[in-house]
């Protein structure tokens, strides 16, 4: 490996990767001659090439901070290479916009991946995937009623779609139409969405609809499903409610002193993030979904 290195930064690059192949032959978990391979073969304006050695890299070492960057850009200059040969195919193309779209919304561009979204569907106006996405960047800007025409559209096209029947359930059961998100969110269930959000959107809409006896298992579950953190607090807030309005006084004290804890973990671990002694822990937020957050 060191001769390979030396050999690169002596210019002799076709040396180089020779060398560093051998290595990689006779040590496959060799994280940094897979690094210096794929770190060559970027330089050399080959990053097709180096996607597979850096992602046996991060395979191996998956918190090497230097191994994800050039990983990442690996990728992107491949990415960016198909767009271009798609570009130059067809610039107004729906893999085109859909393409463009995408990288705008995971550069957190929400405005400008909806346009693109739009022009997207514009071409290809029967594919639900498109509408999917759209919804959640609609639900980022807070744009309830287009996100809501989103979900509306995907499921014409796909009844089944657990995401939408989900984020649709969601987004009635959060504006005050809890009686039209129940049979959603019960439907995204038998569709296998993902349990802790569901249970516990179906809980609070069961709960806004005076069901308490039903809304308490369903809380109860969501808390039970290894939910998100967002989730877990919610879904004891309403626990709390939901058991007082049932008489079930020592049952809401345990969900009470439950939340409490919850918020007590939640301040130390911000704290400490704020200290840069710990990572910050995830932030509540719009629980709108790619597959819903668990």
């Amino acid at each position: 490996m060191f001769l390979g290195i030396a050999e690169y930064q002596a210019d002799r690059t076709e040396d180089a990767l020779g060398s560093l192949k051998e290595e990689v032959a006779l040590e496959p978990n060799n994280v940094e001659a897979l690094t210096w391979l794929g770190i060559i073969e970027l330089a050399q304006g080959h990053p097709e090439q180096a996607t597979s050695p850096l992602d046996q890299a991060v395979a191996l070492a998956p918190r090497d901070a230097n191994v994800l960057y050039y990983r990442g850009r690996a990728h992107q200059m491949v990415a960016e290479e198909s767009y271009r040969s798609l570009h130059d195919l067809d610039p107004d193309s729906v893999f085109v916009h859909r393409g463009l779209a995408d990288t705008l919304a995971n550069s957190g561009q929400p405005e400008k991946a909806i346009a693109e979204y739009e022009a997207a569907i514009q071409k290809q106006p029967d594919n639900p995937d498109l509408y999917e996405a759209l919804g959640e960047q609609e639900q980022k800007v807070s744009r309830v009623d287009a996100a809501e025409a989103a979900y509306r559209a995907e499921l014409k096209l796909s009844e089944h779609s657990a995401i939408a029947l989900y984020n649709l359930g969601k987004i009635y059961v959060e504006h005050g139409k809890a009686s039209e998100g129940i049979p959603l969110l019960r439907r995204a269930q038998q569709a296998h969405a993902s349990a802790a959000p569901t249970d516990f959107y179906l809980g609070l809409g069961l709960a806004e609809t005076d069901q308490n006896q039903e809304a308490a298992q369903w809380l109860e579950q969501a808390v039970n499903s290894s939910p998100s953190p967002f989730i877990q607090q919610s879904a004891y807030y309403q626990l709390v409610r939901v058991y007082q309005r049932l008489n079930r006084k020592e049952d809401a004290q345990r969900a009470l002193e439950e939340l409490k804890k919850l918020k007590t973990q939640a301040a130390k671990s911000i704290t400490a993030g704020q200290d840069g002694t710990e990572g910050s822990p995830n932030s509540p937020g719009n629980e709108h979904q790619g597959q819903p957050p668990r």
